[in-house]
């Protein structure tokens, strides 16, 4: 299994004091762990999920609040993270890919929503181009996975490449504007975090051409919406204008105060974006559904 740190077990607990249980599924990369809790709300299950290094319990500011609204709400350890486990052959984009979306048929097999931040809103987006019909809404925080140049690209990998607390304190520095644990318990967290053979794995079997094309964004019609807050500086700038350019009819917000992870800083300023988006995304797909269903009929006829 890919280790949590043990400050991190302990965000288990009032989750799973609140109802939320681990769930392990089988995939052809390996065994994936969830934290799945029913809900209260008329919105279809809503799959979370995290970026790079990081796991489900770090969502955890989002997922008690979203309860209410949706049927069912589910935090995906992505392969090679959390309590995932490390596929055979080393993380790959395409092996998390793979183990990603197995995952979710079984856990999430009819319609759903789908949130991912960072490295988990490249694999939200994947996993939208793999089953588009099922996919009432998108929301991407900060997505990776933009076209960089090959300088842009490896200004990048070494940009998250940790090997020294100084390059850690100076990661966390790009990733927050305001820290919600000490800066300097969050580099420890970050530079360990990094050193991880599933971490190390991705970064190296990662290329340019593992980036979205034009095309490929371009092709998504699903409701989308993209966040990315004014304080991230993980990407280039670049990368917020190729999403916001090329996903069709994406509603985008441009949120001040909070970096690359803003449920970190600003859970109830992203949830009151996130909500209202959500449930009005959801009508408007079922009734373009509806249209397209009746349309098909009146053909048949």
């Amino acid at each position: 299994m890919a280790a949590l740190l043990p400050p991190e077990r302990l965000l288990f607990l009032p989750l799973k004091a609140r109802g939320f249980k681990s769930a392990h599924v089988e995939t052809e990369v390996g065994t994936v762990h969830a934290l799945a809790a029913p809900g209260r709300g008329p919105l279809p299950p809503i799959v979370l999920l995290h970026g790079l290094s990081s796991a489900a319990v770090h969502l955890a500011p989002l997922l008690e609040p979203l309860r209410k609204h949706a049927r069912a709400v589910i935090a995906l350890d992505l392969p090679g993270h959390g309590d995932s486990q490390i596929p055979k052959d080393g993380l790959t984009p395409e092996s998390l890919e793979r183990g990603m979306i197995q995952a979710i048929d079984q856990i999430a097999p009819g319609d759903c929503v789908v949130f991912g931040n960072s490295l988990g809103g490249a694999a939200a987006l994947r996993f939208t181009l793999a089953r588009p019909g099922r996919v009432r809404g998108l929301v991407l925080v900060s997505p990776a996975g933009a076209p960089m140049s090959d300088h842009q690209f490896e200004t990048f990998r070494k940009s998250v490449s940790i090997d020294s607390h100084q390059s850690a304190k100076d990661f966390v520095d790009r990733v927050f504007v305001r820290p919600p644990w000490p800066r300097s318990m969050l580099a420890w967290g970050t530079q360990q975090k990094f050193a991880a053979p599933s971490v190390r794995s991705l970064l190296s079997a990662t290329r340019a051409e593992h980036q979205f094309s034009a095309h490929e964004v371009r092709s998504v019609d699903t409701p989308t919406l993209l966040v990315w807050p004014k304080g991230d500086r993980v990407f280039p700038v670049g990368c917020r204008e190729f999403f916001a350019t090329h996903l069709r009819g994406a509603t985008v917000l441009e949120p001040e105060g909070v970096g690359h992870s803003p449920y970190l800083e600003d859970a109830e300023g992203l949830l009151r974006s996130m909500i209202p988006w959500m449930h009005a995304a959801v009508t408007s797909s079922k009734d373009a559904a509806d249209v397209t269903a009746s349309h098909q009929q009146a053909v048949r006829l």
